[in-house]
C-alpha cells in the first residue's frame, strides 16, 4: 500500500509557519449567538457539515459550538460530558470522550442539539480521537486502570447510523497509550498514538488491521487531512504540521480541515492555511 502521509524526519523543523493567520474571535450567551467575546478554555475539533464548519469548544459555562464567524453557542444534551474529538459524517457531526467513566458518543444535526447515541455501560475507560471517511467513522480510545490510565485499546466504528466495538490487530503496542487523532484518505486510515517521545503513527486499511508507520519526534498529532497533519509540539505550545514541517501558531492545536489548521490561542479560535 502506498501511503500518502510520508514518514516524518527524526526532528520536526522549527521554521516560522508560513500563511496567513485570522483570528476567529468567540463570542457566548445563554441560547443565542452574540458578538459578546467569551475567552474558550479548550476546544476539541473541527469539522464541516455541508458548507458550515463547526468547532466544539468548552467555556467556563460549557460547551459552545463555534462557528466559522466566530460567534458561538451554548449547546444543549452535553452537559458535564469529557470530550475529545470531533468529526462529520453521514449530514451528522461525531463528538467522543466518556459519560461519567465510561466510553461514549454523541451525535447532532446543528452543533447545537446533541444526543448521546453511544456508552459502553460498566466499561471504564474513554474515547480520545475520532475519524470519518467514505461513509464510514472510526472512534479510538482506551480502557482505563483505576488511576484512569490508558491499559487497553478499543475502536468503534460506525456504519450506517449503528455504532459497535470492532477487534483490531497490530496496535497491541500502544494498549498503553493515548489515541490523539485518527483519520481517513483514498489509502484507508491513519492513526497516532502518543508516548514520551512523540506520536506512533499506524496505517490500516479497512480500520481492523493496522502497520506502525513512523514516528514524529516531539510532538502529539492533532488532526489528519488529505495527507496532511497538525499537531502540538510536546517541549511547548507552539503548534506543528506536516508534511511541510512548519512550526504553526503559539497555542493548541484544534484541528485540519480543507487545507487549513485551527488554534486556540489566548482564548480564541484562530486559523492559518497549512
Amino acid at each position: 500500500m502506498t501511503s500518502s502521509l510520508p514518514l516524518p524526519e527524526n526532528r520536526l523543523s522549527r521554521r516560522v509557519f508560513v500563511g496567513a493567520v485570522a483570528t476567529l474571535g468567540v463570542a457566548a450567551a445563554a441560547g443565542t449567538a452574540t458578538a459578546a467575546p467569551t475567552p474558550i478554555d479548550r476546544a476539541v475539533g473541527v469539522a464541516r457539515l455541508g458548507t458550515t464548519v463547526h468547532i466544539l469548544g468548552r467555556t467556563r459555562r460549557g460547551w459552545v459550538r463555534v462557528g466559522a464567524d466566530g460567534t458561538a453557542q451554548p449547546t444543549r444534551g452535553l452537559g458535564d460530558a469529557e470530550l475529545n474529538g470531533l468529526a462529520s459524517t453521514g449530514g451528522v457531526l461525531l463528538a467522543v470522550g466518556a459519560a461519567g467513566a465510561e466510553p461514549a458518543v454523541w451525535e447532532s444535526a446543528d452543533g447545537v442539539s446533541w444526543r448521546q447515541v453511544t456508552r459502553l455501560r460498566g466499561v471504564e475507560g474513554h474515547l480520545t480521537a475520532v475519524g470519518a471517511h467514505g461513509g464510514v467513522a472510526l472512534a479510538a480510545g482506551a480502557l482505563l486502570t483505576l488511576e484512569r490510565a490508558p491499559r487497553q485499546r478499543i475502536v468503534l466504528r460506525r456504519t450506517g447510523s449503528d455504532w459497535h466495538t470492532v477487534p483490531v490487530r497490530g496496535l497491541a503496542h500502544t494498549d498503553e497509550l493515548t489515541a490523539t487523532a485518527v483519520g481517513g484518505d483514498a489509502d484507508g486510515w491513519a492513526l497516532s498514538t502518543v508516548d514520551a517521545s512523540g506520536s506512533l503513527l499506524a496505517r490500516s486499511v479497512d480500520g481492523l488491521g493496522w502497520t506502525a508507520e513512523g514516528r514524529v519526534a516531539d510532538a502529539a498529532v492533532k488532526s489528519f487531512d488529505d495527507g496532511h497533519w497538525v499537531a502540538n509540539a510536546m517541549g511547548g505550545l507552539t503548534g506543528v504540521t506536516g508534511p511541510r514541517r512548519a512550526a504553526g501558531p503559539t497555542g493548541q492545536a484544534v484541528g485540519l480541515l480543507d487545507g487549513r489548521s485551527y488554534w486556540l490561542v489566548a482564548g480564541h479560535i484562530v486559523t492559518a492555511t497549512v
